[in-house]
């Protein structure tokens, strides 16, 4: 179809993505530092979780006004979080986690030594069950529901169960 039978709102789109693009190649042209990572890299690594992106992690894990917008970010865009356990923070460790909706425990595998069960049970089985876990920054995809509920095995001292068992780390549903 010729631009001048095109309608404003496909004129539009067209520069969007045209935008979108341009951000993306200009985004891909800067040093890897945490100066250089937009709301637009935060966006996609929260919401396109299937890419691999090391550098947005580890600018995430050294930058604390970058992890603050990282934070803010997941505080809207998530299905479910556990905020920070504080209450239990002099516990120690934990193998239960809370949030509004849902909760998560931690089970030895039997078996299977050195293994965890991460267990996440929706209070409404019939409510949209999400597809992600992050804790903190790292995240992990979850099998498909049943019943409302999802499990996956991990090595018990792999990063992501030690970031479960981390009152201080806040988790989110995505």
């Amino acid at each position: 179809m010729p631009s001048a039978e095109r309608s404003p709102i496909w004129r539009l789109a067209e520069a969007v993505a045209t935008a979108s693009e341009l951000l993306d190649t200009i985004e891909a042209a800067k040093p890897a530092t945490s100066a250089a990572l937009g709301f637009g890299r935060l966006y996609r690594y929260a919401t396109e979780p299937a890419i691999d992106d090391p550098t947005t992690q580890a600018a995430l894990a050294r930058d604390p006004k970058l992890a603050a917008a990282w934070r803010r970010l997941m505080q809207n865009i998530a299905l479910y979080q556990a905020p920070v356990a504080a209450a239990a923070a002099d516990a120690g460790e934990l193998d239960r986690r809370y949030g509004e909706g849902w909760s998560l425990r931690l089970r030895d595998a039997k078996g299977a030594s050195g293994q965890v069960w991460v267990i996440i049970a929706l209070d409404r089985p019939d409510d949209t069950p999400p597809g992600w876990l992050f804790a903190g920054t790292l995240r992990q995809s979850l099998p498909e529901a049943v019943d409302g509920q999802m499990q996956f095995r991990i090595g018990a001292d792999a990063p992501l169960a030690q970031a479960l068992r981390d009152p201080a780390t806040e988790l989110f549903l995505l």
